[in-house]
């Protein structure tokens, strides 16, 4: 069975202080241009 990255604790911790993670989609580096492109 294929073990799923967010169960291992090192890469969990990681993965939950990026900027995406932390600030939503505020955080989303792509946000911006697609919004823009949107409305």
């Amino acid at each position: 069975m294929k073990q799923n990255k967010y169960d291992d604790d090192r890469f969990f911790n990681k993965y939950s202080k990026m900027e995406r993670s932390t600030n939503g989609l505020a955080g989303a580096g792509r946000m911006a241009c697609f919004k823009k492109n949107v409305t």
